[in-house]
């Protein structure tokens, strides 16, 4: 399988750094046996060497710990979702006492995988009185909003269509999630707003993070601003957004509105644009739901919807695909830092010329060939395309349209390949 060669071709890299960084301290040594005046020259001569040596080692295994988590865990993951049943039956005939790393690591991922077995256990539901004085703050451009609960600032994400039950399960599994894998926030807990039946989910604020603002607001602010950002920013930004939706889907659940006013940036050491989150669960549903199949004619939410998921009469049950459409859109925003609205050939068929939807997905694919690849180059581009093109009949990226209509696992495999592992192997 390519992503074993993958990993075979980077740990052999790590190992050869490894080699040489002990064979050049082994020569030192030896050199270094001689008189104290020899080893003083020796010292100053290589202490250069040495700290390029080590940067070079340092790198080798950041790669390989980047790739295993955007490429490796993901795989893990799925095989993890087709075998369940295997691994359950393996986990009981393990000692609990004795439990080795492996096992350990199934538990965890099962424990997110399958919370079912906890929702007799797990109290998500919070008081209600928690937030009748809780003080609020607007994010602009999004629905989610910064409430102080306890003394400590939180997030609230306003859910009012869902379920009792989809809220459980979004927070029973947000629950056990850890933001640094997944992409998205752990979830401290819902409250049941009654009368109103609006729900809110609350979540927790990530570790040495502040000051969230919608990847919307960004892209608005630099637009007047004139700020660019690093590509190296926006790839680290792509690469997290795409691992968010991955997970969200392990659950079995559609988010139904990916776009830059769900995803929220955080300042962090990282990079000047911070860390990426994916939010905004007013729509989110389990996969085996029924699906809505009213819609609207928002110009500037249908720009983020598959043409079968446009317009007030939908024909199309919403599954996965679509959202990896959604993500194309927001990842070809981040690779213009724009929106694709700017582009001369869409500000020509706006919202009143009434467009059909394959015509706007027809220009965006083609901001993929005369635009993309020049500022983000063509392996980006291609991610883009495959994402847009992903229920398409004969792509060559997701083939067998019809069989990953039903194969959730092979939507999964096929995301990890064409979407996940690409991104991961874009270097600048």
């Amino acid at each position: 399988m390519r992503s074993f060669r993958t990993l075979a071709a980077k740990l052999d890299l790590a190992n050869g750094e490894l080699q040489r960084f002990f064979t050049n301290d082994d020569d030192a040594k030896e050199q270094g046996e001689g008189t104290k005046r020899k080893k003083n020259l020796f010292s100053s001569r290589d202490r250069a060497n040495y700290a390029v040596r080590k940067n070079n080692l340092d790198k080798a295994i950041g790669e390989v710990e980047e790739w295993q988590r955007l490429s490796f865990d993901p795989l893990w993951f799925e095989t993890m979702k087709a075998q369940k049943q295997q691994f359950d039956t393996m986990l009981k005939h393990s000692a609990s006492g004795s439990s080795s790393a492996g096992e350990k690591m199934m538990r965890a991922t099962l424990s997110v995988q399958d919370p079912l077995r906890d929702l007799g256990t797990s109290n998500v539901f919070l008081p209600a009185q928690k937030l009748e004085s809780a003080k609020m703050t607007e994010i602009p451009y999004s629905s989610v909003k910064l409430v102080q609960v306890d003394h400590k600032w939180r997030l609230m994400d306003v859910v009012p269509n869902l379920s009792s039950e989809t809220v459980r399960e979004l927070a029973v599994r947000l629950k056990k999630a850890d933001p640094a894998t997944f992409g998205l926030l752990t979830c401290l807990g819902a409250v049941d707003h009654t009368p109103h039946d609006r729900y809110r989910i609350i979540f927790r604020m990530p570790d040495k993070m502040s000051a969230p603002v919608t990847l919307r607001e960004k892209l608005i602010t630099a637009k007047g601003a004139g700020t660019m950002h690093s590509l190296s920013d926006r790839f680290r930004i792509a690469t997290q957004l795409a691992r968010a939706v991955f997970h969200l889907h392990t659950f079995d659940m559609v988010h139904k509105s990916i776009q830059p006013e769900n995803i929220l940036l955080f300042k962090d050491a990282g990079s000047s644009l911070g860390s990426a989150f994916l939010l905004g669960f007013e729509r989110v549903r389990r996969d085996v739901d029924d699906s809505r199949l009213s819609g609207d004619v928002d110009w500037a939410k249908n720009l983020y919807r598959h043409p079968e998921r446009q317009g007030a009469n939908i024909q199309e049950r919403y599954i996965m695909q679509h959202d990896i459409y959604s993500l194309g859109v927001c990842l070809l925003e981040l690779g213009l830092w724009s929106s694709p609205t700017a582009s001369e050939a869409l500000s020509r068929i706006g919202p009143s010329t009434g467009t059909a939807p394959e015509i706007v997905k027809s220009h965006l694919l083609d901001l993929a060939v005369d635009e993309l690849p020049a500022k983000m180059g063509r392996r980006y581009a291609s991610v883009f395309e495959a994402c847009l093109t992903c229920l398409d009949i004969g792509n060559d990226s997701f083939d067998d349209v019809e069989d990953l209509r039903d194969e959730h696992v092979g939507v999964g495999v096929r995301f990890i390949e064409k979407v996940l592992m690409q991104l991961s192997e874009i270097s600048i």
